[in-house]
């Protein structure tokens, strides 16, 4: 009965220090994740919102791109940028896209003009901080606690994971 108590001590702290790691590499995350990269210069974070709200309001794959092999569609401009909208859109899976969807319909921002690509960045750092839990997990039953503290430790806070 020790043992199994020992055991259940070891795991709520294993859960405790992979938390904290992954708050850590939430809070780096945080900081000017909205300034950071401008908004502008990643016009593929609107390309999932716009192709998930199609997904879910339209029931047809719907999005940007400048492939020349989709035919010829209109270009709106929106937010101070150009967008070819074409449909049916296969460029990229629709899982990620059906999420991105869903938190901008949440949020309010339920037409293409209404999509902030800086307010879409929330989830992804909510993602991101549950990413870096999961790998100091997954590093812990591969190679144990010290291999998982340096990995999750180096996930959290090296400035190329941290910006991405």
């Amino acid at each position: 009965m020790k043992k199994l108590f020992l055991t259940h001590k070891k795991i709520i702290l294993v859960v405790l220090v992979g938390m904290a790691i992954a708050f850590l590499g939430y809070f780096l995350r945080l900081q000017q994740f909205s300034s950071f990269p401008p908004v502008g210069d990643t016009e593929d974070e609107v390309k999932y919102a716009f192709n998930g709200l199609s997904l879910i309001q339209k029931k047809v794959p719907e999005s940007w791109s400048w492939y020349d092999d989709y035919g010829d569609f209109s270009t709106l401009h929106i937010r101070n940028s150009n967008y070819r909208l074409v449909k049916p859109y296969f460029d990229d899976p629709p899982l990620f896209a059906l999420l991105s969807g869903a938190y901008a319909i949440q949020k309010g921002m339920n037409t293409y003009e209404k999509v902030e690509a800086g307010a879409l960045r929330w989830p992804m750092l909510k993602l991101g901080a549950l990413n870096v839990f999961l790998l100091f997990i997954l590093v812990y039953f591969v190679s144990g606690f010290w291999v998982a503290l340096g990995a999750g430790l180096i996930y959290a806070t090296v400035p190329t994971f941290v910006l991405g």
